[in-house]
């Protein structure tokens, strides 16, 4: 059984023999994760059309944030980089049966990746942490767009294996206030069917009509504006600036 804790970072693995290679197989799943697409929604192109892609971030935007779970935002002239901080639990006995990991001194080996974790050893359970660095905007690939008095983040959606997904895009919506950035994702239930209702989208199916290929928006720009007055429906991460 996986549980999620309330810090979207930890995650626990209880112990259950006739599970293991199912536990395991999380953890790997969990480690392999990078800048994947949050977005339940794309964009046929990047947002908003006919504005001008900026060649730096803001310097208003430009420092260093923290979320609740303590994990960091960096924001320089070029790029946006979150540091995290991962933690889950294995039991020794699953560590110690596996094919897909080992113990080596004070580190839990991931065969594939090589990946070498500290861990802290209580009773039969190895408590591991993970430290990482994700990319989430960098301009030298990812466009950024000024607009009314938000950064308009545009990410090219990608498929699990990090590739490129039928040249759509991913956007977020930016803002700065007081030292409080906050990112909004379009990743609320449903969120297709109601954006639909304010921009032009489009629905492609197979031959049999019964199954969605790909579907995207494909805002004006007064429809984006539309769909910005929508903002607060959306998921939101909040970073405090600290330096």
């Amino acid at each position: 059984m996986i549980l999620f804790s309330k810090n979207k970072y930890d995650i626990t693995f209880k112990s259950n023999p006739m599970k293991n290679h199912i536990l395991v197989a999380g953890i790997l799943l969990f480690l392999s994760s990078c800048r994947s697409t949050k977005s339940d929604i794309a964009f046929n192109q990047p947002q908003p059309e006919g504005i001008k892609n900026l060649i730096e971030i803001p310097s208003s935007y430009r420092g260093k944030y923290m979320d609740k779970d303590s994990n960091i935002l960096l924001i320089d002239k070029t790029y946006m980089i979150l540091k995290s901080v991962n933690n889950f639990e294995i039991s020794k006995q699953e560590a110690d049966t596996s094919k897909e990991c080992h113990i080596e001194n004070q580190y839990l080996v991931i065969v594939e990746s090589k990946e070498k974790l500290p861990f802290t050893l209580k009773a039969d359970t190895l408590y591991v942490r993970r430290y990482s660095n994700d990319t989430l905007y960098d301009l030298r690939k990812d466009i950024i767009r000024k607009f009314r008095s938000y950064l308009i983040l545009n990410h090219k959606f990608r498929d699990q294996l990090n590739n490129d997904y039928n040249n759509l895009w991913e956007v977020e919506i930016a803002s700065n206030k007081s030292g409080v950035i906050k990112i909004r994702k379009f990743s609320s239930e449903n969120i297709f069917e109601k954006l639909a209702k304010l921009s032009n989208s489009e629905v492609v199916t197979d031959q049999s009509k019964q199954i969605i290929i790909k579907r995207f928006m494909k805002p004006t720009r007064n429809q984006f504006e539309a769909i910005l007055d929508y903002k607060d429906s959306l998921s939101v991460d909040i970073y405090k600036k600290f330096k």
